[in-house]
């Protein structure tokens, strides 16, 4: 995470002529291994994970989100903070 850091494009930043350059946002690191993948953001205080082996992938299983849009800090393992959701609706193919 820590060279993650080191090469982020700092919040804020704007280089006239060079659009393909942003401000990064998130961070994120998925250790394989382990079946965690971990998350660090650019606007809030805490870098957060996901074990997956705590979260239910059967075919049957309800979908579940983690909702980020509204604030929410979150710290550590957060698996037990995924909630009911619709699932998401794609597109038609052309």
């Amino acid at each position: 995470m820590s060279i993650n850091r080191a090469v982020s494009v700092p919040l804020g930043i704007t280089t006239p002529g060079k659009p393909n350059i942003a401000s990064t946002i998130w961070r994120t690191v998925s250790d394989q291994k382990n079946r965690i993948y971990y998350f660090d953001s650019a606007t809030r205080p805490n870098t957060f994970w996901v074990a997956f082996d705590k979260l239910d992938f059967d075919r049957n299983a309800p979908v579940r989100k983690l909702t980020i849009q509204n604030g929410e800090v979150y710290s550590g393992e957060v698996s037990g903070y995924f909630r009911p959701s619709e699932p998401l609706k794609f597109m038609d193919a052309l």
